[in-house]
């Protein structure tokens, strides 16, 4: 009889992170190697490798053709999930894996998220053949995959935090210029196929300069938040806003076939808004803020530049026109 304890005994606390998970389970179940598989389309990408995986030809990051891997086959049922003489096995004695990467034993369970998407797997193997792997040994393989799991759901969400904060400027929460540039580019996409109107709005707090030069930075970046904030209330869905740089944001509207709501009414709207709603400093006091836009709509052969330099040939003549306006660019 085996002296390995598959119940799972010395799980008890958290392990300190994958690597130290892997080497666990290796070594209770006494095999070459434990690693983490993702299925990444058609390719089986090893996520984490710990042991002797040298020996097998794999490296961590390696991919291979998905379907001609143990993982898959054990998912479809083909190959029992604990394989104790590979090379005897009717299953696998004949696949090419088991020749090229002298597989001895094998035991294996899914990794499925709390959402039910099916992530990959958990492995173990060994160049020996292994009498004594049982089903029984599941039992701590499917403890492991449920820590897994809680990892990997935890750097996910950790990964799709950190893609967000990406495209965001850090001070307003509005897109940062590269993601917008990135929205705008698709929009334009959009438009030449047709469904909508686009316009591009450019638009400048008008005496933001002073108030930093009166009350400090840190008021100006209160009216920047507060601004911000304003715009993300006035926009509609399926509109977006960005932070350009300094004082200057951009936001593209859609108005959809038949719509009445122009990009000018939105942005009037937001004007109204922040009339209704001034910036308060960190001071205590309001500060009332207005601001400058300049409209230029998407016509066909318009590429980025085109419509920027509609939109900044408008803002520059609400500018001219004593600020606190929104102008539209006359085709």
């Amino acid at each position: 009889m085996s002296d390995r304890t598959p119940s799972g005994d010395g799980f008890g606390q958290t392990p300190k992170n994958i690597e130290h998970l892997l080497r666990d389970v290796r070594e209770a179940l006494q095999m070459d190697v434990a690693f983490v598989s993702e299925f990444a389309g058609d390719q089986l990408v090893f996520r984490a490798l710990e042991g002797d995986a040298e020996s097998f030809g794999w490296q961590e990051g390696e991919s291979f053709p998905v379907d001609e891997s143990y993982c898959k086959r054990v998912l479809d049922g083909r190959i029992p999930q604990v394989v104790p003489d590979a090379k005897r096995e009717d299953a696998t004695k004949d696949l090419r894996v088991t020749s090229e990467a002298d597989m001895g034993s094998y035991c294996a369970v899914p990794l499925v998220l709390s959402d039910g998407r099916l992530y990959g797997t958990l492995c173990c193997v060994s160049h020996a053949p292994d009498p004594w792997l049982r089903e029984r040994d599941l039992r701590l393989m499917e403890r492991t995959a449920s820590w897994l799991v809680k990892h990997l759901e935890r750097l996910d969400s950790a990964m799709r935090s950190l893609g967000e904060l990406a495209t965001r400027d850090h001070l307003t929460g509005a897109y940062n210029r590269r993601a917008g540039e990135e929205h705008l580019l698709k929009d334009i996409a959009r438009a030449e196929r047709g469904g909508g109107t686009l316009s591009l709005a450019v638009q400048d707090i008008d005496g933001l300069k002073s108030v930093n030069d009166e009350h400090g930075h840190q008021a100006g970046d209160a009216c920047l938040e507060h601004f911000a904030s304003v715009l993300g209330r006035s926009v509609r869905e399926g509109d977006w806003i960005a932070r350009w740089g300094g004082d200057e944001f951009v936001v593209g509207v859609w108005q959809a076939q038949g719509e009445e709501t122009s990009a000018k009414r939105v942005l009037e709207r937001a004007a109204g808004e922040l009339r209704e709603d001034p910036p308060v400093l960190p001071s205590g006091e309001e500060v009332r803020l207005t601001f400058s836009v300049g409209v230029g709509q998407w016509r066909a052969g318009d590429d980025v530049q085109g419509l920027f330099r509609k939109a900044d040939e408008a803002l520059y003549r609400a500018k001219a026109a004593g600020r606190n306006t929104v102008i539209e660019h006359a085709d």
